[in-house]
This record gives C-alpha cells, structure tokens and sequence, in this order.
C-alpha cells in the first residue's frame, strides 16, 4: 500500500470515527429522554396505586362498620 492509499484510508477511518460518535450522542440522549419519561410514569403509577389503596381501605372500613344484612 503507498502513502496516499494509507491516508485516504486513514481519513475514512476518522470519518467513520466521528459518525459513531455521533450516533453513540444521539442514541444515549433518546435513551436518556425515554429513561426521563419512564421514572415519570413510575412516580404516576405509585401515586396511583398509593391512591386506589387508599380507595380500597376505606371501601374495607365502610363494608366492616355496616351492619351484615344492609350489605
């Protein structure tokens, strides 16, 4: 191989280099963001189910304070 073949070779090379580097930044921020997007949605989702047991203990108080016939 001569000299020119080993820098044209070397140029892609770079090239090739700075494209993966570009697409590692742009698939670590959309992992990033959906990540974000997920730990959201995880905190809704406790909130809720903080919320509909809740619901469910109440409902619980209510049967058990009723006298059994009017259930």
């Amino acid at each position: 191989m001569g000299a020119t073949t080993l820098a044209q070779t070397a140029t892609q090379l770079a090239g090739t280099e700075r494209f993966l580097k570009m697409q590692n930044d742009a698939v670590r921020l959309q992992a990033s963001g959906e990540a974000d997007a997920l730990r959201a949605q995880n905190g809704q989702l406790r909130e809720r189910i903080d919320h509909l047991l809740l619901e469910v203990d109440q409902y619980r108080r209510t049967l058990s304070t009723c006298p059994p016939g009017s259930r």
